[in-house]
């Protein structure tokens, strides 16, 4: 245990990682408690030392996975709730449309904070109430269920108040969610110790029993010589250092591509919420009555906060929803192509990751900051994303599908260079910009 915290203590410092201290910190609490008292110490303090834990914010990549669906769940359970008693309203994607008023599910109310809240909220009560193995089962179990609940009431009264435009009301019934959140614990506990014909825990008396065996001289140098050890690490070990970063998005994309012109089109970062990028770019390439929009995404995975696997960056934005998808090529790399849709029209898109691996691999290397390091990938990932409108009539899809071809085409060298960048490849000599 000593050892692990040693080198996650290290390596924290090496790669400027503060978040790793927590672990290690961890570990540390249950090593000196083996060296000082055995088994029946670390049983004493392994729940403290696995709640500190939960201080670790949760990895973006994982919070990107569930979000989005989230947000689109609770848009419906609100809507379904709402016309369950009467109030008739609708719902297209994370919206929620009632009367003349539109509403959106955005990310902090999706109910994830809910959840962690009240996920530490039930460890809390049992170790508090000394409720029995399988109470504490049945309180975690509850904790998904009145989550969402309680969000979905949240929402519901976010929907029907007049006044919850303002942020401190917004704020306040949020804060009010969770208190009865906590108190529906109590219920659920109370409910399942009467089914388990169980007495009521009571409130936990901690009693210290002190050690009787000394603590001897050639324990204590051990800990002086770790103690020491890590204060030379923490004062002396060089920081790793992050190699020079590429030349902006802009710089390699001109204002004309061809015959294609272009403006600037502004990115939603609110629709893309956790889905943090270092640089991002938007732009709406005209030729004639046809446009193509592209949106550009670059990570330099520097920041194990941030990550560009996500789900939404394959929309153009909050209103769309996918109804087709295949995989397709996009000059050279394994891509996909959709067919999104709203309320009103259908756009085809051709999506690429580059620098991205699956889920799990990725959680791996951001949990442990192994992009900052000796391990780190060469380049960085990257983002890009294609769009154009589906005209409403025969042939309309194979349009679009010849449009951004043709885009594709007219831009091959200065998104190939993007690509190349991204993924360390080397251009074939006597290639140029």
């Amino acid at each position: 245990m000593l050892a692990g915290s040693a080198l996650l203590f290290v390596w924290s410092y090496y790669v400027s990682v503060p978040v790793l201290l927590v672990p290690s910190l961890s570990l540390l609490l249950l090593g000196l408690a083996l060296l000082f008292g055995g088994i029946a110490s670390a049983n004493s303090i392994l729940l403290p030392s696995l709640f500190l834990l939960l201080a670790v914010p949760i990895p973006s990549v994982l919070v990107n996975e569930i979000i989005d669906p989230l947000q689109r769940a609770t848009a419906l359970g609100s809507t379904w709730i709402l016309n369950l008693v009467g109030i008739e309203t609708a719902t297209h994607a994370e919206f929620i449309i009632r009367e003349s008023n539109l509403f959106q599910v955005i990310e902090s109310c999706a109910g994830l904070r809910m959840i962690e809240t009240m996920f530490m909220s039930a460890i809390l009560y049992s170790e508090l109430f000394r409720t029995t193995w399988r109470r504490t089962a049945i309180l975690i179990g509850s904790v998904p269920v009145l989550s969402v609940l309680c969000n979905q009431i949240r929402v519901i009264s976010i929907v029907l108040n007049p006044y919850s435009s303002f942020a401190a009301v917004h704020t306040a019934q949020g804060l009010v969610m969770i208190v009865v959140g906590v108190l529906l614990l109590a219920v659920v506990d109370g409910v399942a110790a009467r089914l388990l014909g169980e007495q009521p825990g009571s409130a936990r008396v901690w009693r210290v029993r002190r050690r009787t065996e000394p603590v001897s001289f050639a324990m204590l140098g051990r800990l002086v010589v770790i103690a020491l050890g890590l204060a030379a690490a923490s004062a002396w070990l060089p920081n790793w250092e992050p190699p020079p970063p590429p030349s902006g998005l802009s710089a390699n994309l001109p204002g004309s591509i061809g015959e294609w012109n272009a403006r600037g089109l502004p990115v939603d970062k609110q629709f893309l919420g956790s889905t943090r990028y270092d640089e991002g770019l938007g732009r709406r390439y005209w030729r004639g009555e046809e446009h193509v929009d592209l949106f550009l995404a670059r990570d330099l995975r520097l920041d194990p906060s941030r990550s560009l696997v996500s789900p939404k960056t394959e929309r153009p934005g909050p209103w769309f929803s996918v109804v087709d998808r295949a995989n397709a090529d996009l000059l050279g790399r394994d891509g996909s192509r959709l067919v999104v849709s709203n309320a009103r029209e259908r756009h085809l898109v051709r999506y690429v990751r580059i620098g991205m691996e699956g889920v799990s691999t990725e959680l791996l290397r951001v949990a442990l900051a192994l992009d900052r390091g000796p391990w780190r990938r060469p380049g960085h990932a990257l983002v890009v994303r294609l769009s154009t409108p589906i005209e409403n009539r025969a042939g309309g899809l194979e349009e679009a599908d010849g449009r951004i071809d043709a885009f594709l085409s007219a831009a091959e060298v200065q998104l190939g260079a993007l690509f190349d960048v991204a993924d360390a490849s080397p251009r074939p000599a006597g290639s140029e910009l």
